[in-house]
């Protein structure tokens, strides 16, 4: 089932476990232009809510609902998760907080209650990496939000990184 447009909290999930479990590693944004992390939530501090859109080209965009911030005077502004590089031959690298959002091929894997999405990295002319069969996960890595490499290639490739979309109640 494709995700649908709406307020999430969205969690890693680590390649040994399925959901549903408990605990784990939730997106959360820091400061403009910096990088977005992966962190635990703690009494003080609950998952943060992210909004998932799809353009008009089927690829899906995450913001920060209703933070706005005026830049450059071009007025407010929804800041997101954006590519360090966006290069379309080797995007890697870790995912910031920025204005000029990502595109991502989000794909369901399983169902139910173990329901699980990878985020992918999109290149229009294919698999990244010329000759080495390479496509890029958005995954989690020293507690960063990160654009990975993945041999599709290889036959004992590592599995592809997985996170969850928690519906965040709305008030």
């Amino acid at each position: 089932m494709s995700l649908k447009e709406g307020l999430y909290r969205i969690r890693y999930i680590p390649a040994a476990v399925d959901p549903p479990f408990t605990g784990g590693l939730y997106a959360k944004s820091t400061e403009i232009g910096e990088p977005i992390l992966a962190e635990a939530p703690t009494a003080e501090s609950r998952p943060q809510v992210w909004e998932v859109h799809r353009n008009q080209n089927g690829k899906y965009i995450i913001t920060q609902p209703g933070f706005q911030s005026k830049l450059a005077g071009i007025g407010p502004v929804l800041m997101g998760w954006s590519l360090s590089n966006p290069s379309e031959s080797f995007p890697g690298g870790k995912i910031l907080f920025k204005v000029n959002y990502a595109e991502l091929e989000i794909e369901p894997v399983g169902s139910g209650d173990n329901l699980k999405y990878s985020l992918k990295v999109p290149n229009p002319e294919g698999t990244h990496g010329a000759g080495l069969n390479i496509d890029f996960f958005i995954a989690e890595r020293d507690h960063d939000v990160v654009s990975q490499a993945y041999w599709s290639s290889l036959r004992f490739s590592r599995p592809h990184p997985h996170w969850q979309f928690i519906p965040a109640e709305t008030k």
